[in-house]
C-alpha cells in the first residue's frame, strides 16, 4: 500500500460515518425491519423503502410510517440496532490504514454525522476508531441536520481553522 501523500494542501479532513467510514446498510435495514415486524407487521415493505431509509434522519422517517410517539420508536430501534451490531456492521477496508497515514502526516479529522452521539459511540467503539478524530458532531450538536451545513460549520469552528483549510 502506498502512503497517503503529505502534499495535501487542506489541514483538515471531515468525514461521514455511515456509508464512508462503517459500513452500517444492513444495519440500518433490520432496525427498520425490526420496527415494522413490530408495530407494523402487515405493512407490505419493499425493497426501494428499505433504500430509502440509508440517509434521513430517524425523525422524519419515523411519522412517514407509524403513529407510535417517537421516543417509543426509537427505543425500539435503537435497541434492536445496539444489540445487532456486531453481526451487521463492518468497518470499511484501509480506513485504518487511510486514518493513520492522514493522521502521521499532521492532518487533523472530523466525523459531521446525523446519528446521535451515543448511538455513533455504538457503531465506531467495536473497530476503536474515534482516536483519530479531533472533532466528532453528532446529531445531537446540531439544530439543523445534514445536508444543512450547520454541523461542518461546527465543526470548522471547534476546531479554530479557516473553511478554506477544510475539505
Amino acid at each position: 500500500k502506498k502512503a497517503i501523500t503529505k502534499k495535501m494542501n487542506k489541514k483538515v479532513i471531515l468525514f461521514d460515518l455511515d456509508g464512508t467510514l462503517i459500513n452500517t446498510d444492513m444495519l440500518i435495514i433490520r432496525s427498520y425491519m425490526h420496527l415494522f415486524d413490530t408495530y407494523r407487521p402487515d405493512y407490505p415493505l419493499t425493497m426501494q423503502e428499505l433504500i430509502s431509509f440509508l440517509g434521513p434522519v430517524l425523525k422524519d422517517v419515523f411519522p412517514r410510517y407509524f403513529k407510535e410517539d417517537f421516543d417509543t420508536l426509537l427505543k425500539t430501534y435503537h435497541g434492536y440496532s445496539k444489540a445487532n451490531i456486531s453481526r451487521f456492521v463492518s468497518l470499511y477496508d484501509d480506513v485504518i490504514f487511510m486514518l493513520e497515514s492522514f493522521k502521521n502526516a499532521g492532518i487533523k479529522m472530523g466525523i459531521v454525522t446525523n446519528r446521535f452521539k451515543y448511538s455513533a459511540d455504538d457503531v465506531t467503539s467495536p473497530f476503536d476508531i474515534n482516536k483519530y478524530f479531533d472533532v466528532f458532531i453528532a446529531l445531537d450538536d446540531m439544530t439543523n441536520p445534514k445536508p444543512h451545513p450547520e454541523g461542518i460549520n461546527l465543526a470548522i469552528e471547534r476546531l479554530g481553522v479557516n473553511k478554506e483549510d477544510v475539505i
